[in-house]
């Protein structure tokens, strides 16, 4: 089992992504709106680390969270993510 921590800044696309405890990079997450390669990121993750299951914890806006929650749903091999940290996002205020 892998342990992620993603952190995204949606105002200035910064990631920040922890796996085991470790600084790690995934070559189709950049600095991007997180709705571009949220898709992605759970292929990245299987390719670069091929663990049987993974724990996500996130660390970003409400919005975000959904984004990767929606392309979770869409996968078949979901019940290999668990994807957490809803309880932490913040809502990003519009005006």
């Amino acid at each position: 089992m892998k342990k992620v921590d993603l952190s995204y800044n949606p105002f200035l696309k910064e990631v920040d992504l922890l796996v085991d405890g470790k600084k790690a990079t995934l070559p189709r997450i950049s600095r991007k709106e997180l709705y571009l390669w949220a898709k992605d990121f759970y292929d990245a993750l299987k390719i670069k680390y091929n663990a049987g299951e993974y724990i996500i914890n996130f660390q970003g806006i409400m919005r975000d969270y959904e984004f990767l929650e929606d392309a979770l749903k869409e996968r078949k091999d979901r019940a290999k993510f668990k994807l957490k940290g809803k309880e932490n996002c913040i809502y990003a205020k519009t005006n």
